[in-house]
């Protein structure tokens, strides 16, 4: 071979060497994926959402933020679901346990997920600390079906403003079909918003995101009980962050919950807030709405007496239990009333054998019980609010018709601060109802006279009494 031929054939070689890398070498080189992406594709959820049967209502992509069990997903994966699961890329079964933020405006839900097998939930997505700004590089991580499944690049084409510090963004990038809920994260790894669904089958390279700042700043309010956002989701809320908002959150989404998850949203905050007397006490008070039966009473005691643990307002804590044993007693007092007026309608139709099984008190459930459950609340509570404990301990002895005790403590009240109108309107019932019926009445029109209005009620209300006794006597003379 000749010199030159053989020249031209090493030429040729590296011609070919060349064409190689640059047709085959460098696009695989290309396409290789961070170093992150195999982390980040198993923070990818598969969300699958069911109904009250359990049948499958919705499935989509979703992902964790975080170290604590959070993740996020589309909120209408979520509409009307009773209950729903999350999938990692190795099988890993975990459960949606609460709703923590929702916002259907922006088709996005913040769910707190647990393994109910071993406790472990693997670490979520790192926050990006930046917004990204038009031009920027940016990752979709889809939900792999195996680790080798490849992250979809693109850029940031343009970015909106939601307020201060929240973002939403359009992306030039090809998505997978059904990509709505996967995250999309800078090169260096931390997720920046949620992918939203396509908005249009022509749209196949442009793509829109929720920032991620928005997302984790969804939290239940104070103002959300009557939420649509989170009423039409049927699964368990968590509870605002702090006490006071919690408190009012569990009074105003009470009337709308069923006794059950009434229950479980009170068992919520008791684990949410553990030195917060208001919990048990709350739980306990609900024990008494399902029953007056021995059970009741002994879990609604045991509330009482965790409560009281606490070593925390405990002046509450006795006072409350004493309105307890109250209404319990009137509730017992009207099942009573109640076996009377069937025994009686009984004997009317002839039914002469018919006796009447009287309910008593259960021990601890008494009179008695009730008054020492309200010195105790009187002697551990500030000067400022004694009158005010003593005044309402008056009226609940009233109401159970210990009529000498709430007198005695009535004319204490009164020698020390004759101006208390509910006081002398109390006095007057207790007179009026132990047949002192002037000098009660001489105490009601006190109170009426201070401008007591339901003592100006009772005044008509025992005159059209008295009224009525005195023709009923006229006709027996």
């Amino acid at each position: 071979m000749s010199q030159n031929s053989h020249k031209l054939h090493s030429l040729g070689r590296i011609v070919f060497v060349f064409a190689f890398v640059f047709l085959f070498v460098l696009p695989l080189a290309a396409m290789k994926e961070p170093r992150w992406s195999k982390k980040a594709k198993t923070k990818v959820l598969t969300i699958v959402t069911f109904d009250q049967r359990h049948n499958i209502l919705q499935q989509g992509n979703g992902f964790l933020i975080g170290r604590d069990g959070i993740a996020v997903a589309p909120y209408h994966l979520f509409y009307k679901a009773f209950s729903a699961k999350a999938y990692t890329l190795k099988g890993k079964e975990l459960a949606v346990s609460t709703i923590v933020g929702a916002s259907s405006l922006y088709d996005v839900v913040k769910v707190k997920l647990v393994d109910r097998k071993d406790g472990r939930i693997g670490d979520g997505f790192e926050l990006s600390s930046k917004p990204l700004l038009v031009e920027s590089h940016i990752n979709a991580v889809p939900f792999a079906k195996n680790k080798r499944d490849i992250v979809v690049g693109g850029n940031v084409s343009g970015v909106n403003s939601i307020d201060k510090s929240d973002y939403y963004y359009t992306y030039s990038i090809h998505l997978p079909q059904n990509a709505a809920g996967c995250p999309i994260v800078d090169d260096k790894g931390y997720v920046t918003a949620m992918s939203q669904r396509e908005t249009s089958p022509d749209s196949l390279n442009v793509a829109y995101g929720i920032g991620i700042h928005y997302i984790n700043n969804l939290h239940v309010s104070i103002l959300d009980a009557n939420n649509v956002d989170y009423t039409d989701i049927n699964i368990s809320k968590e509870l605002p962050l702090k006490e006071d908002a919690a408190l009012v959150y569990l009074m105003t989404a009470g009337g709308n919950l069923s006794p059950a998850n009434y229950a479980r949203l009170l068992t919520q905050f008791i684990k949410k807030f553990p030195n917060s007397i208001d919990g048990y006490m709350k739980r306990s008070d609900y024990f008494l709405t399902l029953g007056i039966d021995s059970l009741h009473c002994d879990l609604a005691l045991q509330d009482f007496h965790h409560a009281l643990s606490l070593n925390n307002r405990v002046d509450e804590v006795y006072f409350q239990h004493a309105m307890q044993i109250s209404n319990y007693l009137m509730a017992l007092s009207n099942e009573n009333a109640r076996r009377e007026q069937i025994v009686s309608q009984l004997r009317e139709q002839g039914n002469d054998s018919v006796s009447m099984v009287r309910l008593q008190p259960l021990t601890g459930w008494d009179s008695s019980e009730m008054v020492a459950q309200l010195d105790k609340a009187i002697s551990n509570t500030t000067a400022g609010r004694k009158e005010s404990y003593q005044l309402s301990a008056a009226r609940m002895e009233v109401q159970v018709g210990l009529f000498p005790q709430a007198s005695s403590r009535l004319h204490l009240l009164l020698e020390s601060n004759d101006s208390l109108f509910m006081a002398h309107r109390l006095l007057g019932v207790v007179l009026v109802e132990t047949n002192h019926k002037e000098k009660g009445f001489a105490e009601l029109k006190k109170a009426q006279e201070m401008g007591d209005k339901v003592a100006s009620h009772l005044l008509d209300l025992y005159s059209k009494q008295e009224d009525t006794e005195n023709k009923e006597n006229d006709k027996q003379e």
